[in-house]
């Protein structure tokens, strides 16, 4: 009766590999034997011998490994120690792949591997010695328990901020981001001008684009057959596409809020002006001004300042216009109506793409060198520490 033996090494994380081997060459010489005995005539001594041929082929592969594993453990007894050791939890505090099909971490039933650990590291950089920071340093690694928040992953920010449904404290929505920076968390923040709250969303963001555009104009000299050019000056447009969802009855409500936002941004500001004039005999006249925005998008773009040139939304078909109250409404118990509320049988998109296009209004400094040259400060992103490239003028 023909047979195939098959043998699967294993890669195990922090173990050498002459470690990994030997142990699973002795599961496999265990677990071979005990089967092979339970097996008897003919059948039973063929397979021993293919055994006998394969163990032959795996020691003569595996003899450095095994010669390794003898010279630094000193006995078969201490080696089986050591495999008992590497199927058992070895204490770490790791939350990464399971060991030799180990099911338990801290005591715990896994019901699936761990992707996310709990534990994070720390890097620090460390001066050698008397060194300066500016001299040799060298660096310490430290393992430190994730905060709520961090342990909370991506999904848990994006659901934080869908959420929110502003800041008026600045130095609050500087300790949120902060506290989200571990979990690669994009914001884009909008503020009106005159306005001090920042109306946060969560950074699903495509189509994310920075359209610069020179404008030149050319005319010819009376007898010249060749155009003179004559440059007039550049504007720069930003465009991209703000996917904006919730999955709660409360993100559902900000949300609709935050949509509302979106639209007033390309509407007049909402304070009417005024202007009185004619004496004793007065007549007024209202005025308005338009809505002017600064723009955070991560730290590509920090308080861009301009305004909204096009805004659309769009709602795929295959949208779900949830409703998640089975009372209809303000029927049934009066906690239960409480908690769910009207707007939970509110009928609105789970999913809107809002794609905007905005114009940005350049309002570079300027500063004057040590040579008395006045120049144009350029801050192209927003970012308080600009970052440019020093050129040397001829």
């Amino acid at each position: 009766m023909p047979f195939t033996l098959t043998v699967t090494l294993t890669f195990c994380p922090g173990f050498k590999p002459e470690i990994v081997a030997l142990v699973e060459f002795l599961d496999v010489l265990a677990l071979g034997l005990a089967a092979i005995t339970a097996l008897a005539g003919t059948f039973a001594a063929a397979v021993f011998a293919a055994v006998a041929i394969f163990a032959a082929k795996l020691a003569s592969a595996a003899a450095l490994v095994v010669q390794q594993g003898l010279n630094k453990f000193g006995s078969a007894k201490d080696l089986k120690k050591l495999a008992t050791k590497l199927k058992g939890n070895n204490g770490k505090p790791q939350g990464f792949a399971p060991q030799f099909g180990r099911t338990q971490l801290g005591g715990k039933t896994m019901g699936e591997d761990t992707k996310f650990s709990k534990y994070k590291q720390i890097y620090n950089n460390t001066t050698v010695g008397d060194k300066t920071i500016t001299d040799l340093f060298s660096i310490e690694v430290k393992t430190e328990e994730r905060n709520p928040v961090e342990k909370a992953g991506w999904d848990g920010a994006n659901n934080f901020i869908n959420q929110t449904e502003k800041y008026d404290d600045e130095s609050k929505l500087t300790t949120d981001i902060l506290n989200h920076r571990d979990v690669n968390q994009i914001w884009v923040l909008f503020r009106k001008e005159g306005n001090k709250s920042i109306i946060p969303f969560a950074g699903a963001v495509t189509g994310l684009s920075e359209n610069i555009s020179p404008e030149w104009t050319n005319f010819r000299y009376l007898g010249s057959p060749f155009k003179v050019n004559r440059y007039l000056g550049v504007e720069r447009t930003l465009q991209f596409t703000l996917k904006l969802y919730y999955t709660t009855v409360k993100e559902k409500g900000v949300m609709i809020k935050k949509v509302n936002y979106l639209k007033s941004l390309a509407f007049p500001y909402e304070e009417i002006s005024e202007m009185k004039y004619g004496g004793d005999t007065q007549t007024s006249q209202y005025a308005f001004s338009p809505n002017l925005i600064y723009l955070t998008i991560g730290d590509m773009y920090k308080n861009v300042y301009g305004y909204i040139e096009s805004l659309s939304f769009e709602i795929d078909d295959n949208t779900v216009w949830p409703n998640s109250n089975p009372n209809g409404g303000t029927s049934g118990s009066t906690a239960f109506s409480g908690l769910l509320s009207n707007l939970a049988n509110t009928l609105y998109p789970s999913v809107i793409d809002v794609q905007i296009g905005m114009k940005i209004i350049e309002n570079h400094k300027t500063e004057t060198t040590a040579g008395g040259i006045t120049k144009y400060k350029y801050n192209f992103d927003g970012s308080p520490n600009a970052s440019k490239i020093n050129e040397t003028k001829e």
